[in-house]
């Protein structure tokens, strides 16, 4: 038997085993962490999603829900994807590329948070990446005009 290194580094909120689990178990664990989901990082993630919220309140927000360590990994990419957000807005693509890559790792079918990656690269002038990025993309949703 022989081990290989994950593509990407796995998270301390992550759980790996041999088997996949059933499907009734895992709406369980969902329920169970829930319930188990601190009230602190409930409110992290209201600010954090909150566009009233100003952009660094909003930033230190999503980076604290990141650090709990209880969510999902939709929760998980949502707040990616917000921090990412006002990173692009900011005008700082390398953090809003480093954002949209790791949302884009927990959840990988998510077209916004491809398009999303691929305009980072294009408007970081990093057009070698972004091209494969708005290939993705277009994979995702080959319907979408935002990509033509």
């Amino acid at each position: 038997m022989s081990c290989t290194a994950p593509e990407r580094p796995v998270r301390a909120n992550q759980v790996h085993s041999g088997s996949a689990p059933s499907g009734r178990l895992l709406r369980l664990l969902g329920l169970l962490a829930l319930l188990a989901v601190p009230s602190g990082a409930l409110a992290q993630l209201a600010v954090c999603r909150n566009p009233d919220a100003a952009a660094h309140a909003r930033i230190a927000a999503c980076t604290a829900f990141i650090h709990f360590g209880w969510q999902t990994p939709e929760d998980l990419e949502l707040a990616f994807g917000y921090r990412g957000n006002l990173w692009y807005a900011k005008g700082d693509y390398s953090r809003a590329i480093r954002d949209y890559d790791d949302a884009l790792w927990l959840v990988p079918g998510d077209w916004g948070m491809a398009d999303a990656l691929a305009n980072a690269y294009f408007f970081a002038q990093k057009y070698r990446l972004a091209i494969p990025a708005y290939t993705r993309a277009l994979r995702l949703d080959p319907n979408s005009a935002h990509n033509f």
